[in-house]
């Protein structure tokens, strides 16, 4: 009796153990065309903290705000693409669409703000694997002029349109 007792207590503890290390991984799936701020990508453990250097390099110019963790020798992971196909922009301006202008009246913003909705890609860092890194913007909201600071991990990213830097997932890679 006490050899049954312990082996459905072994067999318990197997499972809750099972249970407890199969809910504390990442098997979250990539949503195609969701975004995320690069602090959320890395968080994540979509972006690594050498891809979230690049972007910084990339968006702030060069080594500025991060000398001190680039050293003047620092070459950043290259873009590649070094540009968007066409393809993937029109891409990644539909889910700028779908996530922030679906749901509304496009034909009553177009009255009331005198022009139609343009979408664009303003700046692009790179791609990271799945994650594509670019700025985007649209002639409907407004920039704030306002300067934005987003650090990762010790990586200081500024922003001066108050727009950010989005990670939008390309879960097809």
């Amino acid at each position: 009796m006490k050899k049954l007792i312990a082996f459905i207590l072994s067999v318990v503890s197997v499972v809750i153990t099972a249970f407890a290390l199969v809910g504390c991984t990442n098997n979250e799936t990539l949503e195609d065309g969701e975004f995320y701020t690069v602090t959320q990508a890395y968080e994540k453990g979509y972006l690594t903290r050498e891809q979230v250097m690049s972007i910084a390099y990339y968006h702030n110019g060069g080594r500025s705000h991060n000398e001190e963790i680039m050293n003047e020798d620092y070459q950043p992971l290259p873009k590649l693409p070094e540009k968007l196909s066409e393809e993937s922009e029109k891409i990644i301006k539909q889910s700028y669409f779908d996530r922030h202008w679906k749901d509304r009246d496009m034909n009553y913003l177009e009255e009331l703000l005198g022009k139609k909705l343009e979408i664009s890609i303003e700046e692009y860092d790179g791609t990271y694997g799945s994650c594509v890194a670019v700025m985007m913007s649209d002639n409907y909201s407004g920039t704030t002029g306002e300067v934005l600071a987003e650090e990762v991990v010790d990586i200081k990213i500024y922003y001066i349109s108050g727009n950010r830097i989005n990670i939008w997932m390309d879960a097809g890679k």
